[in-house]
């Protein structure tokens, strides 16, 4: 997640009148505006090239984050910054409070354009520079389409809204179909079973490992900081594989997980808007699970937003 929000903000109110320039399909097949080269690393998140103000540029796609430029672009663009309004916080993934944004007069993905692109404006990180990165393909602009996430074609592709309900899985005769909801920030918010638990939980493409509070972790499973399988990185953090975790049907085996330290338990819910729930005991848990691309990419996603539906196959699935 590149950006969180608080302040009890609903992003749509705020994005209000900068609606995607999109033809609606004349029939109820599906239609195409883009089929991106998705570019990734085990490590990293999914990037795609765009244009920002005719210029050839390269974004993180980030299904629960918030549209972003890194100010490096902002000034070589020459593009006027402008405060955002007091009252509404956001903080970047360092914790840093960013302050500024600005109006793009054109994004374009693929055949689709985005005019007077809302952005908010980060702080240059040196990671995104390395990999030529502009900034991060928010919700605010994704949710206008059906997303096809082929992991195993390294392709996304963008579909328009207007088909048959249902009528979306090209890849496959076989496939799940999830029900989500979408929460006041935006987060794509569903159901799934970890090691035989049903937790709600949230995808988030722009992340690219999956996070597990340690609280939940020990309510839900009895792991602690020093239980056997628990591994800590370089970096001091602690990291632990499970079993499975399903979607829908659709398993994915060993999911690796970040363990969130006790003490980020409350911010990092605050920050995404989320709990999870024990479904053996009715009982509402505060701490939150966030699937990121680690698990992500073992699958095939079609996210159709107008239907508030999920379909999942399997990435090798065709």
């Amino acid at each position: 997640m590149r950006i969180h929000m608080f302040a009890g903000l609903i992003v749509a109110g705020l994005f209000a009148g900068h609606g995607a320039d999109i033809a609606r399909a004349e029939d109820c097949g599906l239609k195409q505006y883009a089929s991106l080269e998705l570019k990734e690393e085990e490590k990293d998140e999914p990037i795609v090239p765009v244009m920002v103000n005719d210029t050839p540029r390269s974004m993180i796609v980030d299904v629960g984050g918030i549209n972003t430029l890194d100010e490096g672009i902002v000034t070589a663009l020459k593009m006027q910054e402008h405060d955002v309004n007091r009252g509404v916080k956001f903080f970047s993934g360092n914790g840093s409070q960013v302050t500024r944004f600005v109006t793009v007069r054109d994004l374009q993905v693929g055949s689709a354009h985005m005019p007077n692109w809302f952005a908010l404006v980060a702080s240059s990180r040196q990671a995104w520079a390395d990999r030529g990165i502009a900034g991060v393909l928010g919700s605010d602009f994704l949710a206008n389409f059906d997303l096809d996430f082929d992991f195993g074609g390294r392709k996304l592709n963008l579909f328009s809204q207007d088909h048959c309900e249902g009528k979306v899985v090209y890849w496959s005769g076989a496939y799940a179909e999830i029900p989500f909801e979408i929460d006041e920030s935006r987060h794509i918010r569903l159901v799934v079973t970890l090691d035989g638990k049903d937790l709600q939980g949230i995808l988030d493409t722009g992340d690219s490992q999956s996070t597990l509070a340690m609280s939940a972790a020990r309510t839900l499973f009895g792991i602690d900081p020093d239980s056997a399988g628990v591994t800590t990185d370089e970096d001091g953090d602690k990291h632990v594989t499970l079993h499975a975790l399903t979607i829908g049907g659709i398993a994915v085996q060993n999911p690796k997980f970040y363990l969130t330290p006790d003490k980020m338990d409350r911010a990092y819910v605050k920050a995404m808007g989320l709990s999870i729930y024990n479904a053996n005991i009715q009982k509402k848990i505060e701490p939150s699970i966030l699937i990121g691309d680690n698990i992500l990419r073992k699958l095939h996603l079609y996210i159709a937003y107008k239907e508030r539906k999920l379909y999942v196959t399997a990435a090798a699935a065709h």
